[in-house]
């Protein structure tokens, strides 16, 4: 956690989405590509949802992504900057 906002992404420091981005290498933020198995896990073991009630919640992970890689290219910054933007929206912090 950085300033009370979880980590965003596995890279060795934040400058290296910047880098990533400058050579034209997408990467998308961890946090996203790695949530399904959390998502379905406490769907299922938690919620008592079934594996189909599960699942249509893991298949939202790919709008939440689409969503930040348009972000990201519209304003030209880098898909973790975007991820971090629309955390603060949802949670109110600048």
């Amino acid at each position: 956690m950085t300033d009370g906002v979880p980590c965003l992404h596995q890279l060795d420091t934040p400058a290296t989405a910047d880098l990533l981005h400058q050579h034209g290498i997408l990467w998308a933020p961890d946090i996203i590509v790695s949530a399904g198995g959390i998502i379905h896990a406490t769907a299922v073991e938690l919620h008592r949802e079934t594996s189909a009630q599960a699942t249509v919640r893991v298949h939202g992970i790919a709008d939440t992504l689409t969503d930040i890689l348009r972000t990201a290219r519209a304003t030209g910054s880098t898909p973790a900057a975007a991820a971090r933007a629309r955390h603060h929206i949802e949670h109110g912090r600048r």
